[in-house]
């Protein structure tokens, strides 16, 4: 019998809603059986949150839906601080404490599947002899290219500073996404604990600090873990980003560009992350669009979802993209060597420049949240490219070209 995908999810009852609909857009996209490890922190097995997830998967057998209580006190026992022990952003760290072993990808609850994900339960070399697998977060981009790096001004454990975050040939990654070796986390110096476990109280007895289980889990696996595409964890503020600094450019004729091979294709995700950069998570963002492909699939029940096949959902997403003009933007960030360790803000500004020419390098590097303005490019394009003009902006962008994925899904293919 083939083993079934194993998927670690996360969250307190308000949050189990959104679960579903998580749930709901990994099944579109993959008919394998999968199970769903859910850690949370409610006390009764019988809550309604609990028993709502439950009640919406049971006549869909490829989905088991394991639940797991955990306690607080597991990590107050382990040397975190009773008032940091309580976040539920620590329940990850429970993962090795569970009876599972293998392969398990964790995700966050604030993410929409949008593409396949069998790799990473297939490939037999993707963790490269490393715990986990994982990918880039912006960080490193803020600390090269922005005049205040968050390694310097955010408060982080002291531990944190003894490491080269920031210095070439490093990787800061986001945890919201995590491809994890159970079995090497439970190995670690004391045989009587797992790494994480190990490490918890010289990290954590200092209180809290910016970032808790990522910045933790950064330090932990520094040199421990191996970095994947950046599509299995793809930033949704830089869809509106990339497109609207295109159109201020005055960059046009993309696909040509593309013919054309001036522009690397377009790297279609297969996880969605809704951080907390505006506008805000799927369910309760300004967009239209991301409401919509929330909706999408809360509306529906699995019996509808899974009576669609996966082609039938890549093709709504690709076709989405071309909709709004989100495509020039899907872009790997994690490929440092492109976009981040042999450039410089110099390099930046001469390329992109007001008298440079369209496409004769990546659009990204148009993307002033990323690269910060200089120049003349600052001065003309200060108010233009404003954080919130281009969240308003965006609002409507996405109110004017609105269509419904049940549309999107039926345009003809090209």
């Amino acid at each position: 019998m083939t083993k079934p995908y194993q998927i670690y999810v996360t969250g307190t009852a308000n949050y189990f809603p959104h679960l579903i609909v998580l749930i709901k857009s990994f099944v579109a996209f993959h008919r394998h059986s999968m199970t769903f490890i859910i850690g949370h922190n409610i006390k009764d097995p019988n809550d309604p949150a609990i028993l709502e997830v439950k009640e919406t998967f049971k006549d869909y057998p490829n989905v088991q839906l394991d639940f797991h209580y955990i306690d607080p006190q597991l990590f107050i026992d382990w040397g975190v601080v009773p008032d940091v022990a309580k976040e539920a952003v620590l329940l990850r760290l429970a993962l090795p404490t569970l009876p599972y072993n293998g392969r398990v990808l964790y995700i966050d609850i604030d993410t929409l599947v949008t593409g396949p994900l069998d790799e990473l339960f297939t490939d037999e070399n993707i963790f490269q002899g490393k715990s986990i697998a994982v990918c880039a977060d912006i960080l490193d981009y803020f600390h090269k290219f922005h005049r205040n790096s968050p390694y310097k001004v955010e408060k982080f454990p002291s531990k944190f500073y003894t490491l080269p975050f920031g210095e070439k040939g490093s990787v800061f990654f986001n945890a919201g996404v995590m491809l994890i070796d159970i079995d090497k986390i439970r190995i670690s110096p004391d045989k009587d604990k797992s790494l994480w476990q190990y490490y918890c109280a010289e990290v954590f007895n200092e209180g809290r600090f910016s970032g808790l289980d990522q910045t933790f889990l950064n330090i932990v696996h520094f040199h421990d873990k191996t970095i994947i595409s950046n599509k299995y964890n793809f930033f949704a503020f830089l869809l509106n980003e990339t497109r609207y600094v295109l159109e201020v450019a005055g960059w046009k004729n993309y696909d040509k560009a593309l013919a054309q091979g001036k522009v690397e294709a377009p790297m279609y995700p297969s996880v969605i992350h809704f951080l907390t950069l505006r506008p805000a998570k799927q369910w309760d963002s300004y967009l239209v669009d991301h409401q919509d492909l929330y909706r999408f699939y809360k509306e529906q029940s699995v019996e509808q979802i899974v009576g669609k096949d996966v082609a039938y959902y890549t093709q709504m997403m690709i076709n989405y993209y071309d909709h709004y003009g989100y495509t020039p933007g899907l872009i790997d960030i994690g490929r440092y060597d492109k976009y981040l360790d042999n450039v410089t803000i110099e390099d930046v500004s001469k390329s992109i420049g007001l008298f440079s020419r369209p496409w004769n390098v990546s659009p990204f590097f148009l993307c002033s949240t990323v690269y910060r303005l200089r120049g003349l490019r600052k001065f003309l394009g200060r108010k233009r490219l404003s954080f919130d003009n281009k969240i308003n902006q965006a609002i409507e962008h996405s109110k004017k070209n609105f269509v419904p994925f049940k549309e999107l899904a039926q345009k003809t293919k090209k």
